[in-house]
């Protein structure tokens, strides 16, 4: 039997937009039809997925995310039938990634691997496969900021980031993507800058809730004080996070972005909304609650 595969090489975007080219070849759209989870109700076309950054994950994950012109925001559309059938890992093909791309690239997979993981669907497997993420991220993302050139840092990175996008496709992320994939399209925010700069808000945020899991994180990130209480570690992963991009060079606060205080109401009340990745976010929270946050990390 002949079979017609979709090959895809690229980063995040050029990943999803295979995704859903294999779903439209095999369904009538518009691809709209599809956004939530587990709308698509048959094999779409096969594919061949190949990344060339370290950090959406997405040739792993059931998820394709697309920008929506109805919404103004990124939609997804998740579905067992949007995994590949055929992924290659090669590092050699991340090295000539500029550093700033390798930045946002790799802090977005450690974003999954952190929402993942505090994840009310998270399970030992997803915790498993998180923590090893996780740490093969922070312990080489400077490395491979630094010196571009380093082969095992890039390895680290991309196996780090297909990890975590095996995770995240069995619980979903949370808030920092809610955040984040609220922003108006209009601002071309890179997807990966966002997801780092909303990351703050979301540990600040959801720390109360599963104060054992931002410990974890607190010690992986090297923030937690010695000899703290699990709360005190817990509270500093945040501040982990923010030492990180500041010695990648990433600039904190959305203000730098271009956003506009009048917006952040309509960026509070659209996340709230994204049932996929705010029901299983850690802690629940109102369109006034994440306004709050907006406007302390403004």
């Amino acid at each position: 039997m002949a079979w017609t595969f979709l090959w895809a090489w690229g980063g995040g975007s050029a990943l999803d937009s295979t995704k859903a080219t294999a779903l439209l070849a095999t369904h009538e759209g518009p691809i709209s039809r599809y956004f939530g989870l587990h709308k698509v109700p048959s094999p779409c076309l096969p594919t061949i997925l190949i990344p060339t950054t370290a950090g959406t994950g997405s040739e792993m994950t059931s998820n394709a995310v697309l920008n929506d012109p109805e919404t103004h925001s990124k939609m997804g559309t998740v579905s067992d039938y949007l995994y590949a059938r055929l992924v290659l890992l090669d590092p050699e093909l991340t090295l000539g990634l500029p550093p700033f791309y390798t930045v946002i690239t790799g802090l977005d997979a450690l974003v999954h691997g952190i929402e993942s993981f505090v994840n009310i669907n998270a399970t030992d497997f997803t915790d498993a496969l998180n923590i090893r993420a996780m740490r093969m991220l922070v312990e080489n993302i400077r490395e491979a900021y630094a010196n571009g050139g380093n082969l095992k840092a890039r390895e680290q990175m991309l196996y780090g980031a297909a990890m975590s996008g095996m995770a995240f496709s069995n619980t979903q992320n949370g808030i920092i993507h809610a955040l984040g994939m609220s922003v108006p399209n209009e601002h071309h925010i890179p997807h990966g800058l966002m997801m780092a700069v909303c990351a703050p808000m979301g540990l600040t945020f959801n720390a109360l809730a599963v104060p054992e899991k931002f410990a974890v994180i607190a010690d992986i990130l090297g923030s937690a004080p010695a000899g703290a209480s699990v709360r005190d570690k817990a509270r500093s992963a945040a501040r982990g996070f923010m030492t990180l991009m500041d010695d990648l060079g990433i600039r904190q606060g959305l203000s730098h972005y271009g956003i506009q205080k009048d917006e952040l109401r309509l960026i509070a009340e659209k996340a709230v909304a994204y049932k996929r990745l705010m029901d299983g976010n850690p802690r629940k929270g109102t369109a006034d609650d994440l306004e709050k946050l907006l406007e302390e990390f403004f």
